[in-house]
């Protein structure tokens, strides 16, 4: 506790801060400290906050690379430091998708990115590129079912109003159909692949017609949960 309170009492020192009014953490420069409380520079507006010790997480150096594909190699996992990584891969790799485990984190860039092109679906389906996407969980449930004989496998897909939940289902269905096609046995099967696969997609703005409405966040948000079942059959 000593080492945080001289570190923190320097005039270089760097932290993040938990902006109770943001309700999101910044990264500003330590100014003084009296008692639990600490006075932050933020020197992108030169505005000072005054903020509980507890609500700061001291900068460490190499703390993550935000070229790393996954969270988890952080050096320092800790809240602040993650959504500073994935901020940083966004507005500065042009990257929204990053990897956590077994889970991909995506950020809604509300543009159309070159990666999510169907000629980049090929390298997914073909095994030849790794870099984090949506595509990579429905790859591998996709691979449970056909190829390994796993069973029935299920992919969850949150996030708040906007976070593009409805974009990124669109785009896993779209994904498995291309699977599907790639993995039928013959050109009828492969037609019909095709034909499913474009009344799934020709489907959704007849589910969207039920219920989305237009929010502070979304024009066209979806206002119920949707469970979308898809069967495939490996002797096709």
């Amino acid at each position: 506790m000593d080492e945080w309170k001289n570190e923190l009492q320097q005039k270089d020192g760097r932290v993040y801060y938990l902006n109770a009014k943001e309700r999101t953490w910044l990264y500003g420069k330590v100014q003084s400290q009296t008692g639990d409380k600490i006075v932050v520079l933020d020197e992108s507006t030169g505005e000072k906050h005054t903020v509980d010790k507890k609500s700061t997480h001291r900068c460490m150096q190499n703390a993550y690379d935000p070229a790393a594909p996954c969270l988890f190699n952080m050096n320092d996992l800790h809240q602040s430091t993650l959504l500073y990584c994935v901020k940083e891969r966004f507005e500065r790799l042009r990257l929204t998708y990053t990897r956590m485990g077994e889970m991909v984190l995506s950020i809604n860039p509300y543009e159309k990115m070159d990666y999510n092109h169907p000629d980049n679906m090929v390298k997914y389906a073909e095994e030849r590129c790794d870099d984090p996407h949506s595509w990579q969980i429905a790859h591998k449930a996709f691979r449970n079912i056909i190829i390994r004989d796993c069973d029935n496998q299920s992919v969850l897909i949150s996030g708040e109003s906007g976070a593009g939940k409805t974009e990124t289902t669109k785009l896993l269905m779209d994904y498995l159909g291309r699977l599907s096609y790639q993995h039928s046995a013959n050109a009828l099967q492969r037609d019909l692949a095709t034909s499913i696969n474009k009344k799934l997609k020709d489907s959704n703005p007849i589910l969207e017609s039920f219920g989305n409405a237009k929010t502070v966040r979304n024009d066209n948000s979806s206002r119920f949960g949707k469970y979308i079942k898809l069967k495939f059959e490996k002797r096709s």
